[in-house]
Parts: structure tokens; sequence; C-alpha cells
């Protein structure tokens, strides 16, 4: 088998932990990330008394937007805080999608309007 075939499909079968700390773009907005869940968590574990794991999977579902509606905030403080968790949580998770898509496609950051084109 030619190396260069397979150094290249060893490179696109790396691991997604190596590429996230590897590239200074994705390691900044996925420390990000990482921080408001972990707020979050915390948040909801001694504000709504939920268990570590209740609170983790909550504020996961809630920026993934999903919200299966088995967790629901039930404290005003709780509900005030979700309505700029989530809106602030939602945006540092597209921002990391599409920044980690773009370097795994291999297209410049902000090049969207070019591959639309093609």
């Amino acid at each position: 088998m030619n190396n260069d075939v397979s150094s290249q499909s060893h490179k696109h079968h790396r691991l997604l932990i190596w590429d996230i700390l590897s590239d200074k773009r994705t390691r900044s907005v996925g420390l990000w990330v990482a921080v408001i869940l972990v707020v979050g968590a915390i948040f909801y574990h001694y504000v709504e008394e939920w268990s570590w794991i209740d609170s983790i999977y909550f504020c996961f579902i809630s920026l993934a937007t999903v919200g299966y509606g088995d967790l629901a905030p039930t404290t005003p403080a709780s509900k005030l805080f979700t309505i700029f968790y989530i809106a602030n949580g939602i945006g540092a998770l597209v921002a990391f999608v599409d920044i980690y898509a773009s370097m795994r496609i291999g297209r410049p950051i902000g090049d969207a309007e070019q591959l639309i084109e093609q």
C-alpha cells in the first residue's frame, strides 16, 4: 500500500479529542463549551439539588436542543439562569461545531459562501 494513501487515511481517523487539543481554534472554543457545561452542572446541582449526572445530562441535552422534558428548572432563579445559559451555550456549541467541521473538511473558517457557490 502506498505510504501517502496510508498516512492520509490515518490522518482522517484521528481521535476527536486529539483534533480539539491540537488546534488552537477548536481548543479555545472547546474550552469555552466545557466551562459552560461545568458551570451549568454546578448551578443545577446546588440550586435544583439534582444529582451530578442529572445536572450534566440536563446541561448537555439543553445545549444540544434536544430537550426531552424529563428534567426542568423549578425555581425562578433556575428559570432565569436557564434562559441565559441556553442562549450563551447554544452559540458556543454551534461555533465549536462550525470550527471543528471546517477544520475536518479542510475549508478556511468563514469561507461558507465559497463552499455554497461550489
